[in-house]
C-alpha cells in the first residue's frame, strides 16, 4: 500500500495522510462487502493507530483501536495467526491508551485479553512476536502500577525486560529504547516490593548492558566533549 511505501522512504507525514485516505476508502468498501474488505481495513487501521499511539495521541487512537478489535474478532477463526496478532496488538495498544486516559481497570482487562492472544503466537514463533509480547506485558504492568499494585506489576516488567533484552541483542538494537523505559519502571517497582535476588541481579545486568550500549553509541564528538568537561 502507498502509505507503507511512503513510511519506508521516511515521509511520515505523507504516509499518515495516505493511510487516513485508505481507511476512509476501505470503510466505504467494507459497508458494501464486509467479508472481502475487512482485512484491508484492519491492515490500514493497524498502521494508522500505531502512528497515533507512537505520537501519544491516545484520545484519537482509542476509538480506532476499538474499531480494529471489533473488525478482527470475527476474522480470528478464519486466520487465527494473522488476525489473532492484529487483535492482540490492537488490544495491547488499547490498554496503553485506556491507562493513559485514566482508565487503568479497563487497561488491565484489555492487556490481559491481548496477552492470551499474543503469548501463544510468541511461543510458536519467538523471534517474530517477542517485541509484541514485551509491549503487552509492559501495558499490563503499567495498568497494575496505576492501580497501585506494584507486586502484580513486577513479574510482567521482569518478563518484558527479558524479552526486550533478547530482541536488542539478537535482532534490533532499537529495542534498547523500549528496554530502557521498562527497566526504569521495573527498578521503581522493586522499591515497593521485597526484592528477589535473582530479579535484582538480572536487572543490574540489563542496566549495565544499557550503559554499555549508550557508551558505544556515543559519537566521537560527544566522547571528546565529555572528556574535556571532565
Amino acid at each position: 500500500m502507498l502509505f507503507r511505501s511512503l513510511d519506508a522512504l521516511g515521509r511520515a507525514d505523507e504516509a499518515l495522510i495516505a493511510v487516513q485516505e485508505s481507511v476512509e476508502l476501505y470503510r466505504s468498501l467494507w459497508t458494501e462487502n464486509s467479508d472481502q474488505f475487512a482485512p484491508n481495513l484492519v491492515e490500514c487501521l493497524a498502521f494508522y493507530t500505531h502512528e497515533l499511539v507512537d505520537q501519544q495521541r491516545f484520545t484519537d487512537a482509542l476509538p480506532l483501536l476499538e474499531e480494529t478489535a471489533r473488525l478482527c474478532r470475527p476474522l480470528v477463526d478464519r486466520e487465527p495467526s494473522k488476525f489473532g496478532y492484529f487483535l492482540g496488538d490492537a488490544l495491547s495498544k488499547q490498554s496503553k491508551c485506556q491507562t493513559a486516559l485514566g482508565r487503568p481497570t479497563e487497561g488491565r482487562a484489555s492487556a490481559t485479553e491481548a496477552l492470551g492472544l499474543l503469548r501463544p503466537l510468541c511461543e510458536a514463533g519467538p523471534s517474530e512476536y517477542q517485541w509484541n509480547l514485551a509491549a503487552v506485558l509492559e501495558a499490563l504492568a503499567t495498568a497494575e502500577l496505576k492501580l497501585d499494585r506494584p507486586r502484580d506489576a513486577e513479574p510482567h516488567l521482569r518478563e518484558s525486560a527479558t524479552l526486550l533484552w533478547e530482541v536488542a541483542r539478537d535482532h534490533s538494537p532499537s529495542a534498547f529504547n523500549d528496554l530502557r523505559q521498562v527497566a526504569a519502571a521495573w527498578r521503581e517497582s522493586l522499591t515497593h516490593t521485597t526484592p528477589d535476588p535473582d530479579a535484582t541481579a538480572l536487572l543490574t545486568d540489563i542496566e549495565q548492558a544499557l550503559a554499555d550500549h549508550d557508551a558505544t553509541s556515543r559519537s566521537p564528538t560527544e566522547v571528546r566533549s565529555s572528556s574535556a568537561d571532565g
